[in-house]
């Protein structure tokens, strides 16, 4: 979460705000984990008044002091409560015993709002009741705005309508996609993939931080990659979690991870909302229909086909899809979905007959053959009406509906014509067009096309037109060269010091052949008991300075196990700044190691290749002490290695544990984000390998 602080500045009357900034306000916030101050960090070229509005509009939590009449402060505030319903936290000084100490009397229009009050002398003994009405604040969906408390119908504008995520942040998560489609099938593909899980935790940092792990999110649930696309929308929804987006797209993933707790809870934060247009309130029962239809599929798996006839699930889920077609009549998901079960019913009771009539209730106005009959009947004119009311919204979708989900469209187009024609031909032709012009779709929806066609086949009907419509879908791609390393074993990511360069007074890592010695045999040791567990190790990574880097990758080499380099920077700079400095035979066993990478070798640069040459971070990304491109390259291959799966990653490290260190903090922020996300962390005690200790 992110906060803006809205006070007075300096001493005013004899009140230093300063030190309630600091000792107060600043205190809580670091407590409550919140990023974030005043205006101070907008101090940049451009009109800090429009930065001023952008940080009122965005801020997760506003704090605002409003001890004194000052007028800044109350314009500010007024700002923040006609744009945003929620949270804006009021705190006043009381108590001061001068006559020049006194706070003002509060505004008449604030007398019925709450404040947290902290004494004037000593700001901080407040500091347990800010730091409890920040976290009642976060956590309540209430309003505090007293503007949107008088007009409950106002709706607060989202603040991601507002932020307008950088061109170059589009561009890099745009290249990622790009290149991890270049190696499907391949470990490669899941390395690229990693980068958009850095872009995504590097968002968070900014203002756009919502709008720009919106943008990730999206991408990772186009393609699939539902473990990152998870981590996303998870960060949003914890700064809200009735957020629409993310438990729309979460509900989905839980479902695809399996999951169906979560994907339930999901769905019943969404159904909590009371604002929720018609097609929202059919995306709702469409997503309930959907993981009940997954469910009655699993529990298939060890029943014959007809015992959908009797299932609950079956029944649920139909009913739930067709309760989201009659919140709106142009939901064209809910109605092909109902049309599609509905058409499972008749196929199955007319197979069937004695189940049929087994499962319908008792009558006695009629025989039980009479009953089955009728009800027959009734699913048979259903039929009819979900047939028109598919075509209706379809032609309605393709008059008023974007253009973005013409190919969704286009799929139910397909899928009808499953459901209702006589002719496979026409099927298989209706399933090639779809597939031929939108060759470049997202795999999801290729997928979910493929799925639809798969749930009919699992259950034995419409066989002929199934068979048409799969063989007009390309083959699944499978993984090259084995199943894919995730599958195969652990990865494991090295990283820690370099040799010392020459002159150091406090030695780390001795330019000496016994520290080097002592080293290898470190790093092989914690490496062969990596391998030893189950499924062993199938990849490694690490950065090649000098020291460990280079030691941990011939280590690799010696066990048969292929690892990839990642350089912070192009090669010939981080040979001069890495590698050069400690002397010795590192350069030419550096370069071996380039060599034999060949394509296993990735430079940061390459994500961004119009990063700035000094900084070597991307222009997007100014101003984020102390995050350099150090701390940035570890975070990479971080994030490329829990690509593969976060149960798989271990993580050894060579580090004396110094939290600062000479590497501003690198190491230590490797760390904490390692175990921040679960991933097995091994340290060797450099102090005791090197006996400095």
């Amino acid at each position: 979460m992110r906060a803006f602080i809205v006070r007075p500045f300096g001493t005013k009357r004899g009140m230093d705000f300063d030190h309630v900034g600091e000792t107060l306000i600043g205190a809580a916030l670091t407590q409550c984990g919140i990023e974030g101050r005043t205006t101070s960090e907008i101090m940049s070229p451009g009109n800090i008044r429009e930065s001023m509005f952008e940080l009122l509009l965005t801020a997760d939590i506003v704090i605002a002091d409003v001890t004194l009449h000052n007028a800044n402060v109350y314009y500010e505030l007024g700002i923040r409560h006609a744009l945003r319903d929620r949270i804006t936290v009021l705190l006043r000084g009381v108590g001061g015993e001068l006559a020049e100490l006194a706070p003002d009397a509060v505004p008449f229009d604030l007398l019925t709002d709450r404040y947290v009050a902290y004494p004037i002398g000593n700001p901080a003994e407040a500091l347990g009741k800010l730091v409890a009405a920040i976290s009642q604040g976060s956590a309540s969906s209430a309003s505090d705005s007293p503007v949107f408390k008088l007009l409950p119908k106002l709706r607060a504008p989202s603040p991601d309508d507002f932020l307008a995520v950088p061109v170059g942040f589009k561009e890099c998560a745009d290249r990622a996609i790009d290149r991890a489609s270049k190696y499907a099938g391949t470990d490669t593909r899941d390395l690229y993939w990693g980068d958009l899980a850095l872009l995504a935790r590097e968002a968070r940092s900014f203002p756009w931080a919502r709008a720009g792990l919106r943008l990730i999110g999206r991408k990772q649930f186009d393609h699939k990659r539902h473990v990152g696309a998870r981590a996303t929308w998870e960060a949003i929804l914890r700064n809200d979690e009735s957020d629409l987006e993310a438990n729309l797209k979460l509900s989905t993933i839980y479902q695809k991870l399996g999951n169906y707790n979560a994907s339930n809870d999901a769905v019943e934060r969404i159904r909590a909302r009371t604002d929720l247009a018609p097609k929202l309130r059919a995306e709702e029962q469409a997503l309930l229909g959907s993981n009940l239809k997954v469910q009655w599929l699993e529990s298939l798996k060890a029943s014959p086909p007809e015992s959908t006839l009797e299932s609950a699930l079956f029944a649920d889920s139909l009913k739930a899809y067709e309760e989201g077609f009659r919140a709106d009549r142009n939901h064209y998901y809910s109605a092909i979905n109902a049309l599609a079960l509905t058409v499972i019913r008749r196929e199955l009771a007319e197979r069937y007959p004695q189940q049929w009539e087994l499962g319908q209730p008792d009558d006695d106005t009629f025989e039980p053959g009479e009953m089955a009959s009728r009800e027959l009947n009734r699913v048979k004119e259903r039929i009819e009406c979900l047939k028109a009311g598919v075509a209706l919204a379809l032609e309605s979708a393709d008059e008023f509906e974007a253009e973005q989900n013409a190919v969704w469209r286009a799929f139910t187009a397909a899928d009808l014509r499953c459901l209702v024609s006589s002719d496979p031909r026409k099927v298989g032709l209706g399933y090639r067009q779809v597939i031929e012009k939108y060759r470049d779709a997202f795999p999801f929806a290729i997928d979910s096309a493929r799925a639809q066609l798969n749930l009919l086949q699992t259950v034995g009907v419409l066989n002929d037109n199934v068979a048409a419509g799969l063989a007009a879908f390309p083959p699944v791609v499978k993984a090259q060269a084995g199943a894919p390393a995730s599958a195969r074993g652990r990865i494991v990511l090295f990283a820690g010091h370099c040799v010392d360069s020459s002159g150091r007074q406090n030695p780390r890592f001795p330019r000496t052949p016994e520290a080097k010695q002592a080293a290898a045999q470190a790093i092989d040791t914690r490496l062969q008991r990596v391998r030893a567990r189950p499924g062993g190790v199938a990849l490694g990574m690490a950065s090649g300075r000098s020291g460990g880097d280079i030691l941990f990758h011939e280590a690799c080499k010696a066990s048969g196990i292929a690892t990839w380099l990642y350089l912070a920077r192009p090669s010939a700079y981080f040979t001069n700044v890495a590698v050069n400095p400690a002397d010795d035979d590192w350069a030419s066993r550096f370069y071996t190691l380039l060599d034999e990478r060949g394509e296993a070798c990735r430079v940061l640069q390459d994500l961004d290749p119009d990063a700035d040459p000094q900084a070597g971070l991307p222009k997007w990304f100014a101003q984020q002490p102390p995050y350099d491109v150090w701390h940035r390259n570890s975070a990479w291959m971080l994030f490329n290695a829990l690509a593969f799966g976060p149960d798989r990653v271990t993580m050894i490290l060579l580090w004396d544990k110094d939290p600062a260190g000479d590497d501003s903090g690198v190491t230590k922020r490797l760390v904490d984000l390692a175990e921040e996300i679960g991933v097995e962390v091994d340290v060797i005690d450099s102090k005791t390998v090197f006996g400095l200790a």
